[in-house]
């Protein structure tokens, strides 16, 4: 959502990556979600967006894997889904992109390579 409203640090995120862009369904629906509750003149933006994104479904294998998560993997749900998303997409050389610290945080803890501006 931060890159739809305009974040520097989404924005530099964004020019950072290289190749396709993937990510859950559920981020799309979050970012809908919370501009339809905060700043509804930018959903458009976000469809535009969206549509330039390889949305993913949440598949019984992605679930498996956040459920086998250990305690030690401090994420909340929906966060665990995109974490677990990327895990089983990643391929050498690709990173996970986010702006979430714990996100992050908890991606390295995987081994997961991950990409970012803060």
């Amino acid at each position: 959502m931060s890159l739809i409203l305009k974040d520097l640090n989404a924005r530099r995120l964004l020019d950072s990556l290289k190749g396709d862009l993937f990510t859950s369904k559920l981020g799309c629906s979050e970012v809908i979600r919370s501009l339809t509750k905060f700043n509804v003149d930018k959903i458009n933006q976000a469809e535009e967006f969206f549509e330039r994104v390889t949305l993913l479904d949440i598949t019984d294998l992605v679930l498996k894997v956040v459920e086998g998560y250990p305690q030690e993997i401090t994420l909340k749900t929906s966060d665990a889904i995109h974490v677990a998303t990327a895990q089983l997409l990643l391929e050498e050389g690709d990173s996970l992109a986010t702006l979430d610290k714990q996100m992050a945080a908890n991606a390295e803890r995987l081994g997961i390579p991950v990409l970012t501006f803060s």
